[in-house]
């Protein structure tokens, strides 16, 4: 394998701190080191919990025992149980957005190296947040989720349009986010499916997705893989036979 497929070798995705993140369900921002800590504990302690109850049964006397902490200190402040939900989330997805930042390692990878890196950092997220997959569906539509992933989504697609400029420097930029947009997209819905399919399922979907992804950058002059441009060229050939039949 040449040292453009080694993605595997990427560094782990970068963590967010609590004090990065914009905290509007909080009742008040943590200004010290020892609130910010003690706002990490609950994040943490909640997500203990839920390896073992649902996010329903989950109370704010669980996280004040879990965490370590007063519940006059929880309230301080979270006001409520939804809160914590609202900023742990905040805090996965930045976690995944965190996964699309450029690394040195990226400038050496093609396109399908880079998805593949890509798709590394995301699944590595994604474990580490594992119990929140069916918590983020439940809230996806709760205006701040929504806003905080629709923010994420542009800011993903700037950085995907730039890593494919720089593969491809004819695309215009306008063009570059477009695609970026759509990259970006795929790969967060790829890494939300992939944890719920049987091994033979996920592999399928993982290559398929690649292989679309790659045709579709390619149309704009992005170079690919040459063996994704043989597999794709192969896969699809046979897909318009099989439709002509």
């Amino acid at each position: 394998m040449s040292p453009a497929r080694q993605p595997r070798r990427t560094a782990s995705p970068r963590s967010v701190d609590v004090d990065q993140l914009a905290l509007a369900s909080l009742r008040r921002r943590p200004s010290q080191r020892r609130g910010v800590q003690r706002v990490r504990d609950v994040l943490d302690a909640f997500e203990r919990l839920l390896v073992h109850k649902r996010c329903d049964e989950i109370t704010m006397d669980d996280l004040s025992r879990t965490a370590r902490i007063q519940i006059g200190s929880l309230y301080h402040f979270f006001p409520d149980i939804t809160s914590v939900i609202l900023t742990v989330l905040e805090r996965a997805l930045a976690d995944e957005g965190a996964a699309f930042e450029s690394r040195p390692e990226d400038a050496r990878l093609d396109f399908d190296g880079y998805l593949e890196a890509l798709e590394h950092r995301m699944t590595l997220v994604w474990r580490r947040h594992g119990p929140l997959i069916g918590v983020l569906f439940a809230y996806q539509r709760h205006p701040l989720i929504w806003k905080i992933t629709r923010e994420q989504r542009e800011r993903t697609a700037r950085l995907v349009g730039a890593r494919l400029r720089a593969l491809a420097p004819g695309i215009g930029a306008a063009r570059a986010l477009e695609l970026g947009r759509t990259v970006s997209v795929v790969m967060a819905v790829l890494i939300d499916n992939l944890e719920f399919l049987p091994d033979r399922e996920r592999r399928r979907l993982r290559r398929e997705t690649r292989l679309l992804l790659g045709r579709y950058v390619a149309a704009e002059g992005v170079p690919v893989a040459a063996r994704s441009r043989v597999k794709a060229a192969v896969r699809f050939d046979r897909a318009g036979r099989a439709g002509r039949s």
